[in-house]
């Protein structure tokens, strides 16, 4: 038979194992739950980051006239000076006027119009083009597409 004290010894030895398990799993759920605060809390200021840099790009971009920034020549990254930015800002917007297009309206009622009829019509080359800023390696690689 055991006696008492060893029997208050038993029970002491696994009160104690089951607190330290327990204390140990409690502290873990603490720690995942800080570490994943500080996680979500940094994703959160670098996509505040980010977003601010998108915009200041935006404005770059708007300032040197630039309509879609895949366009862009990558290497014109440097910030514009004020007196760049001015011009671009004064600068009259290319638009087209109805002087400049003339269409001619030779269908029939009814009758389809083709790509290839439209193009005997009239020579593609002839119809103004808008003036937008493009990089000579967009330029080249639209001229490679057209090519082949």
């Amino acid at each position: 038979m055991v006696d008492r004290i060893e029997r208050n010894k038993d029970l002491v030895q696994e009160v104690v194992e089951s607190t330290a398990t327990h204390v140990g799993r409690i502290a873990t759920i603490i720690t995942t739950a800080v570490a994943d605060v500080a996680r979500e809390v940094g994703d959160l200021f670098t996509d505040g980051f980010e977003m601010r840099d998108a915009a200041r790009k935006a404005r770059m971009d708007e300032q040197r006239g630039i309509l879609d920034a895949e366009l862009a020549d990558p290497e014109s990254e440097a910030e514009p000076s004020i007196t760049a930015g001015a011009e671009a800002l004064s600068a009259p917007a290319p638009t087209a006027t109805t002087d400049e297009v003339e269409v001619e309206d030779t269908a029939e009622v009814g009758a389809a119009v083709t790509p290839d009829a439209r193009d005997s019509e009239r020579d593609v080359e002839d119809i103004p083009q808008p003036s937008v800023p493009v990089s000579p390696e967009v330029e080249a690689e639209i001229e490679s597409e057209y090519d082949g």
